[in-house]
C-alpha cells in the first residue's frame, strides 16, 4: 500500500509588472490524496485519489484587458481545478 500527500501554497502575487493593489490575486492552496494497492503477484492495482480535497478555487493567472469599442473593461484569467475525485483499476495479465 502506497499514500500520498501533497500540499502546495501560492502566495498572493501580482499578474503585471505594475504592482497595483486592486490587481493583486489573493493567496490559495491545494491538497491532494493518493492511495494505492499493489497485489502481490503484481497482476492487479487500485488507486484512489482526490485532486483538491478542499474545493478551493484559486487564480492561476489573469490579464486586465481593455476595450474600448462600445464594452466595458473586461479580464481574462485561469482559475485552478475544482474537486475530482478518480478510482483506476488496472490488471495485467501473468504468464
Amino acid at each position: 500500500m502506497q499514500l500520498l500527500s501533497t500540499l502546495s501554497y501560492t502566495g498572493s502575487r501580482y499578474p503585471d509588472i505594475g504592482n497595483l493593489d486592486f490587481y493583486k490575486m489573493p493567496a490559495y492552496e491545494r491538497w491532494d490524496l493518493r492511495a494505492r494497492w499493489i497485489s502481490p503477484n503484481d497482476a492487479w492495482s487500485v488507486t484512489a485519489y482526490v485532486q483538491n480535497l478542499t474545493d478551493e478555487i484559486g487564480l492561476v493567472q489573469f490579464v486586465p484587458v481593455s476595450y474600448h469599442e462600445g464594452r466595458e473593461s473586461q479580464t481574462m484569467g485561469t482559475l485552478t481545478d475544482p474537486r475530482r475525485i478518480g478510482l483506476q483499476v488496472r490488471w495485467q495479465p501473468q504468464f
